[in-house]
């Protein structure tokens, strides 16, 4: 058998040959309460078709795994040399995990609309959006019946402040009154855009 040159990478791992002659990583887990196979792991040369059989065959056997549990279900009973890479190599020739790691396509960000990014008062231009029914409680009488109500949302398109009016139903009047007494606290605004084009 021949002698390990000093500064061999492989002298760390503390190769040995067992009985049948084969190489493997010695004496760390000499100790440890688990099988041969995983106390002194067989020695996978480096880019050899039966490294790559091997870390293939583990790949698939874990459903595909990725490059880190493909590699800790390989060192189990075997330890590749350069295992990180190997297995790395091996998982990018695999053409079901190439087609299901396929980037999507990246859209390009539309530029924003002046009144977005123009420094102006809050509430300046606004996005309108009503959210709703909802049913609250009417306390002035005995009875308390619940009433069903909306809500209108009034939301500053440069700071993203948000204010919001209580309105007793979806009609024009209602809105018109809303919006009265939306300008009436925050001012008048210069344009009124619908959020959500589904009104």
């Amino acid at each position: 058998m021949k002698e390990l040159l000093p500064d061999s990478k492989l002298e760390s791992l503390n190769p040995f040959l067992d009985k049948a002659g084969i190489l493997g990583v010695g004496e760390r887990m000499k100790n440890a309460n688990i099988p041969y196979a995983q106390r002194y792991p067989v020695l996978l040369p480096r880019s050899h078709p039966i490294t790559d059989l091997i870390i293939g065959y583990e790949h698939l056997k874990n459903y595909r795994a990725g490059e880190q549990g493909t590699l800790y279900a390989v060192i189990e009973n075997c330890w590749p040399i350069d295992g990180r890479n190997q297995t790395r190599r091996v998982i990018r020739r695999c053409i079901i995990c190439t087609r299901m790691t396929l980037s999507e396509y990246k859209y390009k960000m539309g530029a924003l609309p002046a009144d977005r990014v123009t420094e102006t008062r809050p509430f300046t231009n606004v996005g309108l959006d009503y959210c709703g029914s909802m049913y609250i409680r009417e306390k002035r009488h005995r009875n308390q019946r619940k009433i069903k109500t909306y809500v209108a949302i009034f939301i500053c398109v440069t700071t993203k402040a948000v204010y919001i009016e209580l309105v007793s139903d979806l009609t024009t009047k209602t809105f018109i009154a809303a919006l009265k007494r939306f300008i009436a606290r925050k001012g008048k605004c210069r344009t009124i855009r619908q959020l959500q084009q589904c009104h």
